[in-house]
């Protein structure tokens, strides 16, 4: 923050919190003091107290919206200070216009603002970027249709309103991405970390867990993996956690043993709230194609002969109960044997399970939503307190305003992930790497990266959902149609995102302003990626 700013909030601060309550605002001063000379002034949430009256204050705070920017001009009659450090003493509105965050300009009427006829009206205030522009030789067939070179469109809903509306289309469009589970594989050594989970499960499957008493919870702690291993040998056995995108801790697990030519499934345990949704056939599947990797021809298992319903779960499956093994009259048969050929007869379309904490996301599950140059936030947050994992990737620091922090405090959800980092061509394998470990990659408005996002997405064949505004013509000369016409207009960036593949498809949003979403939510098979659209090559 300049330090004029810091000077000039002593007479201008004094009703932040209640303009906050509006939303994050920038204000743009211009300062007049008595020899006509002009002083451009930036600070953030500040209210003008002290440099207008209760009657003007009222009306700014009626006019003023979420993300809005102030341009007020003052006649300062008594300045203090010298250098770049100004204290106001006295000054007087000669005008004041507001600029909405998507580039709208709007007067603001003041209510018993004090005359200020007696002065001569200040020069207009420019950047001195904008000073020092030559005059621009730009014909009216370079210039954008829809205003769209970097300049957002006048009358756009605003950014809290269209995070909303993407995110409850996000919800529901894209549910099933949401809540698609996988699986990962590790050695018992490895899934340690994950033991305080593994218990969780564990005790809501076995009664004699949970009764245990507290003199042996140090112990259960250190030996539960290779309690559940049995008489199994640790160093053979493998373990199997199935996670959803929204949690952060496994759902399910399964522990495996290599026996001679079958994989052996020693317990299987899913989360009970989430019971009935096919995690524990996923488990299974996912053990089977293992084996079939792994060069092992069965899978196999034991149940209670007194639990029918399980013996009737693992027969839809494909296994088939083994006959008892031969035992003296009247003896008691306590567990019948299964087994079942391993590979895609019992197996499906379950892939073999990635390792743990691999290429494929932080714990070798899909990691959420990746939110692309999400600015402040606002579409991180909405999808959070809505129950979903998302992750900021900006550079800038985000900036929830205090309303939201305490909206997500008083949740109890965890807060949205946030990392302060370049994407696309920048952000180099990384950002890749993101993407690659994301359930969906979503963008609102990113201008410049938005082609990058969904260039990312196709390459890791990932769900994505983009949000174009600005096209950057000149920035990006080289974007072209099939047709061969340049991309120069927004409805030609969407047609240009859509012919990149042929599952990418564009809906509305119904918001103020740029709604248009170009989303994948399945690529359908491997081969489909031959018909990426490639940029054009320069010959010679």
């Amino acid at each position: 923050m300049p330090a004029t700013a810091v000077a000039v909030q002593e007479d201008i601060v004094g009703e932040a919190e209640r303009l906050r309550r509006v939303g994050q605002h920038l204000f743009f001063c211009g300062l007049v003091d008595a020899a006509g000379v002009t002083h451009q002034l930036m600070f953030k949430s500040a209210s003008a107290e002290g440099v207008m009256d209760d009657g003007a204050l009222r009306q700014l705070k009626r006019s003023l919206r979420p993300g809005d920017a102030l341009r007020v001009t003052v006649h300062a009659r008594e300045l203090a200070g010298s250098g770049s450090v100004l204290h106001v003493r006295e000054a007087t509105v000669l005008s004041l216009s507001v600029a909405s965050n998507t580039g709208e300009r709007r007067r603001v009427s003041l209510d018993g603002e004090p005359t200020a006829t007696a002065l001569p009206p200040p020069p207009p205030l420019r950047p001195r970027s904008e000073a020092k522009q030559p005059p621009s030789t730009s014909t009216a067939a370079d210039a954008d249709p829809d205003g769209d070179d970097g300049v957002h469109g006048d009358g756009e809903a605003p950014r809290t309103e269209r995070a909303r509306i993407f995110g409850e289309w996000i919800l529901r469009s894209f549910a099933h991405v949401l809540e698609e589970p996988a699986v990962t594989q590790s050695s018992v050594e490895g899934a340690r970390p994950y033991t305080a989970s593994v218990r969780r499960l564990a005790r809501a499957a076995f009664p004699e867990l949970a009764d245990a008493g507290e003199e042996g919870e140090e112990e259960e702690e250190e030996d539960l993996l290779e309690t559940l291993c049995g008489v199994h040998d640790p160093e053979r056995c493998l373990v199997l956690l199935c996670w959803l995108p929204s949690r952060r801790e496994p759902v399910g697990f399964a522990l495996l043993c290599r026996l001679t030519a079958s994989l052996h499934v020693a317990n299987l345990c899913v989360d009970a709230a989430l019971r009935r949704r096919g995690l524990g056939a996923l488990l299974l599947r996912s053990g089977s194609a293992l084996a079939a990797s792994m060069g092992l021809h069965k899978l196999t298992g034991s149940v209670a002969a007194s639990s029918p319903h399980l013996l009737d779960f693992y027969a839809r499956l494909g296994a088939a109960a083994l006959p008892p093994p031969p035992c003296g009259p009247g003896a008691a048969i306590l567990t019948r044997r299964l087994e079942a050929p391993s590979g895609p007869a019992t197996a499906g379309d379950a892939p073999v399970p990635r390792e743990l904490g691999g290429a494929g996301g932080e714990a070798g599950g899909r990691s959420g939503v990746l939110d692309v140059a999400g600015g402040r936030g606002e579409l991180s947050l909405h999808l959070t307190l809505a129950g979903q994992r998302a992750t900021l990737i900006d550079p800038r620091p985000s900036a929830l305003a205090k309303w939201q922090r305490k909206l997500l405090r008083k949740s109890g959800c965890e807060p949205f992930g946030v990392r302060r980092e370049l994407f696309g061509e920048a952000g180099g394998e990384a950002g890749m790497a993101l993407v690659r470990g994301a359930a969906l990659v979503v963008g609102l408005h990113t201008d410049e990266v938005t082609e990058a996002i969904v260039d990312a997405a196709l390459a890791a064949r990932t769900p994505f959902a983009v949000v174009p505004c600005c096209v950057f013509s000149r920035l990006f000369p080289g974007r072209r149609l099939r047709s061969g016409r340049p991309v120069t207009s927004h409805p030609s960036l969407v047609a240009y995102l859509l012919e990149k593949h042929p599952a990418v498809r564009s809906a509305r949003l119904g918001f103020a302003g740029k709604d248009v979403v170009v989303f994948c939510t399945d690529y359908g098979a491997p081969s489909d990626a031959a018909h990426l659209m490639c940029a054009p090559c320069d010959e010679g």
